[in-house]
């Protein structure tokens, strides 16, 4: 994932959806990171568990889903509204 602010982290999954990409981590920093300008720029967006092995990121019907070892967390409990 190239852009003008990278991350070293290890990044696993990228989604897009209502205008927004949504990348997730499994490692690092800033493990879920947003873009709505198609990936020039990211921004540290917070998760309710922002320390989890993210490895997995889809969207649909409005709502982005990240998958960590603990199981599937919808965008509505997960991510802050921000997304």
């Amino acid at each position: 994932m190239y852009s003008t602010n990278p991350k070293e982290n290890s990044w696993k999954s990228v989604a897009y959806g209502n205008d927004v990409w949504v990348a997730v981590s499994s490692d690092g920093t800033n493990r879920v990171m947003r873009s709505t300008d198609d990936g020039v720029n990211w921004t540290a967006t917070a998760a309710l568990m922002d320390d989890n092995y993210w490895y997995n990121l889809g969207y649909g019907n409005g709502v982005f889903i990240a998958v960590t070892g603990g199981g599937p967390f919808p965008s509505a409990h997960s991510f802050t509204r921000s997304i």
